[in-house]
């Protein structure tokens, strides 16, 4: 993920400039140098202590791409450092670690984003546009699917780690589809009901949530994620997620549905 965002920064967004580069191991350091900066020729300095980057280097922004549980110490640090940031999802994974960054990125002055580019794109701004104004009705139901051979791509790495990574599937690929879920209804849950599985992994790898709204319990928000499937199957669904919104508008009912 982190060499992506790289080879985006360097080849697409001529605005930036990146300047220096830290990782704890050496080996990540030098493939990130030969896939994404040898091809442009050039070298910016590295570093093994995030602590030591942002006193000896001048940024205006920090791209944060490491396991979960270290976002809230590296955002807060960066924060400190007097920079914008940009953080991988899941932001955290302490629901008061979220709260304090939030407090934290206002009071600095700074910009706090996690990076969620689905609600970005012009598909999703144009159906919340929908439901805004009102085209499509009240949302009385969404539901969102994930599925992707994630549990044999991420065995062995921390991202099926609990200490590290703070959650499985649904917390890793299923928080794009949740984000979007809660994006586009608006919708606040005040009930959750889940079901889960880790079909012999460390971490969940099937789950099946549905949530009820904070105004009535008749608005359900549901999100499946199945993070199973042979490796030619993982490879056709890959990233795969689907949102359905079933909308009422008077007496005609209408759907909407999004494949990316």
């Amino acid at each position: 993920m982190s060499r992506y965002h790289g080879r985006v920064y360097t080849t697409q967004v001529p605005e930036v400039e990146v300047v220096a580069l830290c990782d704890t191991h050496k080996e990540n350091l030098g493939r990130y140098q030969r896939e994404v900066f040898d091809p442009i020729k050039k070298k910016p300095p590295t570093f093994a202590d995030y602590r030591g980057m942002l006193s000896k280097v001048k940024m205006d922004a920090v791209l944060i791409v490491t396991p979960h549980s270290d976002h809230f110490e590296q955002v807060s640090a960066s924060l400190d450092a007097g920079c914008h940031v940009l953080v991988e999802k899941p932001m955290v994974v302490k629901v008061e670690h979220a709260r304090k960054l939030i407090k934290h990125a206002a009071k600095a002055e700074r910009v706090l984003s996690v990076a969620f580019p689905g609600t970005f794109s012009p598909e999703f701004q144009y159906i919340r546009g929908l439901l805004k104004n009102g085209t499509l009705g009240d949302v009385i139901a969404a539901d969102a699917f994930v599925a992707q051979a994630w549990k044999g791509a991420t065995k062995g790495t921390w991202r099926q780690d609990p200490e590290a990574a703070g959650g499985g599937h649904a917390y890793d690929s299923g928080a794009h589809a949740f984000n979007a879920l809660l994006y586009l209804t608006d919708l606040r849950p005040r009930e959750v009901f889940a079901w889960t599985n880790n079909r012999g992994a460390p971490v969940d790898i099937m789950n099946d949530g549905v949530f009820a709204d904070t105004t009535s319990c008749a608005k359900k928000v549901r999100l499946l994620t199945i993070g199973i499937g042979s490796p030619d199957a993982g490879r056709q669904t890959e990233g795969v997620d689907q949102l359905l919104l079933r909308a009422v508008s008077d007496d005609c009912h209408r759907g909407v549905s999004r494949g990316q």
